[in-house]
């Protein structure tokens, strides 16, 4: 268990600069910065921008379709159940 964890050494070092060809000063090094594509980008600031809309509804018109159409079948599905829940208590 304990040889698992255990310092770099030299040999650990050399075989990391073997791999990736760049020796590692600090960790924040290792870490690459990619730059994000642009559609993302965009999207981003669709999203992340204050307008009083709640994030379901930021896509456009999509997403008010998408959620008023939810928001009808889930209210045709609640209004069919206490129809059909009213049919077992009247008879």
């Amino acid at each position: 268990m304990f040889h698992l964890i255990r310092p770099l050494n030299h040999i650990t070092l050399n075989r990391f600069i073997m791999l990736t060809g760049q020796r590692m000063h600090h960790q924040q090094q290792c870490v690459k910065k990619s730059k994000l594509p642009a559609k993302l980008q965009r999207l981003q600031k669709l999203f992340q921008e204050k307008n009083d809309l709640p994030v379901f509804l930021k896509g456009g018109a999509k997403d008010k379709m998408l959620y008023y159409s939810t928001l009808g079948l889930a209210g045709m599905g609640l209004l069919y159940n206490i129809v059909f829940l009213a049919g077992y208590i009247i008879d």
